[in-house]
């Protein structure tokens, strides 16, 4: 829906108008000025398809992915679920993406029809699941390079418990 409405230039001028920020909180992070400090957190937006509709919502920066650099189909559904007994939000989505080479291709047709987002656009480095941990740096640094025309910050993701083994690249070696 989100995409939808932010296509139509009247309807992405009422989000901007209900969204906008009322108020400075402008700040400074790795050297750049955001208007404030919220913005979109990985997971929402994973193959970079609604941009426009982010920043129509007055967030100060837009973090797609984990992009891995396969594609994946993420764990089996339910991926996302609510554990009422303790009121919380189960997420298990094993890093579901159309893979580093389709998001990029997505982030060119963007970026030739819009330009660049408004706000700085980061990507979520995620390892693909069947890459072993001994090659995981190559698996990360082949999905940076597809997308590094087109991403003002890397985050690189260690810590899904989704990906089996992904922990162990928390070490320093």
């Amino acid at each position: 829906l989100l995409r939808f409405f932010s296509n139509n230039p009247l309807t992405r001028t009422i989000l901007r108008m209900a969204y906008s920020p009322r108020k400075d909180l402008s700040v400074e992070v790795f050297g750049k000025r955001y208007k404030h400090p919220f913005g979109l957190a990985a997971g929402m937006d994973k193959n970079a398809v609604s941009l426009r509709g982010w920043e129509a919502t007055g967030l100060a920066f837009i973090e797609i992915g984990g992009v891995t650099q396969h594609k994946q189909d993420g764990n089996p559904k339910p991926r996302m679920f609510r554990a009422d007994k303790t009121q919380a939000l189960v997420n298990r989505m094993g890093f579901n993406n159309q893979g580093s080479e389709q998001i990029s291709e997505n982030l060119e047709r963007h970026f030739k029809k819009y330009g660049s987002p408004s706000v700085p656009l980061w990507v979520n480095l995620g390892k693909s699941k069947l890459t072993p941990n001994e090659d995981a740096h190559l698996d990360y640094a082949t999905t940076m390079k597809l997308l590094w025309p087109f991403t003002d910050v890397f985050v690189v993701n260690v810590s899904s418990p989704n990906t089996p083994n992904l922990r162990e690249l928390q070490h320093d070696e």
